[in-house]
């Protein structure tokens, strides 16, 4: 599950190019330079972000390596950088040991919720085997 990415320094570069809109929601990563350019997107009733010249969801990640790269955004159009859906992940070593969810030592979930006039926390302990997924 994942992936791990491997730059080896180098001077790439990546262009993104639309008649109408750009839409991201992935990693973009290059060495040199990211260009995403837009265009004129047309309003359409019921579809969501139409009418802008680009659209980046919270999801996205842009990055470049090198020193004096550059990432450059254009469009005619309007551009969205929206924020993203969360902001809380949870990462744990070696995380899924399968990808039926199912693990093979004994764990322990920490869960913490800290509202502005109460927190809640709890710990759920998991024998060996535990599935999660259902």
């Amino acid at each position: 599950m994942g992936r791990y990415v491997t730059d080896f320094g180098g001077d790439s570069t990546i262009k993104i190019t639309a008649e109408h809109q750009v839409r991201i929601g992935q990693t973009l990563r290059a060495g040199k330079q990211i260009d995403l350019i837009g265009g004129i997107d047309p309003e359409q009733e019921g579809v969501n972000h139409s009418g802008k010249g680009m659209v980046l969801y919270g999801s996205t990640q842009i990055s470049t390596w090198r020193e004096n790269s550059q990432i450059n955004l254009n469009a005619p159009g309007r551009i969205d950088i929206l924020a993203p859906a969360h902001t809380n992940e949870i990462e744990a070593s070696g995380f899924y040991e399968l990808a039926t969810g199912v693990v093979s030592k004994d764990v322990t979930l920490k869960l913490r919720l800290d509202k502005v006039d109460f927190v809640i926390e709890a710990c759920l302990f998991g024998q060996k085997p535990v599935n999660f997924s259902s």
